[in-house]
């Protein structure tokens, strides 16, 4: 039993596992001290050194493609910083709000007040921060998702599985609603 759920659990980590240390990097307060504490916690030296190379990688590849155009259209009219911004947020200090604010620490606020001194960092910040991540199944999520959502339609557009729960809510409430007659002879 626990072979089974261990290769689950190894499947899950290895599809989120790089979105989610995208989004702590991009935590002023974590930045890659975190991942690198993290990772040699949880995997040898060896390994630790290539997954912290796969996020560092992902997210200059992530923040270049971003900037890809805006390079251009710039590298024609004047000389490129020496640093590009992701370069200058991950070598600067790690944010450490007080004591007693560090459970409240907004890090889509903290963006937002950076963002003019991150243009670019901060939109990738925010579409990178802002992907919803759960552990729940959809089909669980609600009683009714195993009604609507099976294989063949995992796929559908979030309104439509809303029309649908509402419309099977609303036929059922109709049919109880509704006086059987043949009880009643």
């Amino acid at each position: 039993m626990s072979k089974p759920m261990k290769n689950k659990f190894d499947k899950y980590w290895s599809d989120c596992s790089l979105i989610m240390s995208l989004a702590i990097v991009l935590d002023p307060r974590r930045k890659l001290l975190f991942i690198t504490y993290a990772f040699n916690k949880l995997y040898n030296n060896h390994e630790a050194v290539q997954k912290i190379k796969v996020v560092k990688d992902g997210l200059f590849e992530i923040f270049s493609v971003i900037m890809g155009f805006d390079d251009f259209l710039s590298s024609t009219s004047f000389v490129q910083p020496l640093k590009n911004e992701l370069e200058v947020y991950l070598e600067e200090a790690l944010v450490q709000p007080p004591l007693e604010s560090r459970d409240k620490f907004d890090v889509l606020e903290w963006w937002k007040i950076y963002s003019l001194k991150y243009v670019k960092l901060s939109k990738m910040a925010k579409d990178i921060l802002t992907i919803p991540i759960t552990t729940v199944a959809s089909e669980s999520a609600f009683s009714a998702g195993g009604r609507v959502l099976d294989d063949y339609r995992s796929a559908l557009n979030p309104k439509t599985v809303n029309a649908l729960v509402c419309s099977s809510n609303w036929i059922r409430s109709q049919n109880k609603n509704r006086i059987n007659v043949s009880t009643l002879i």
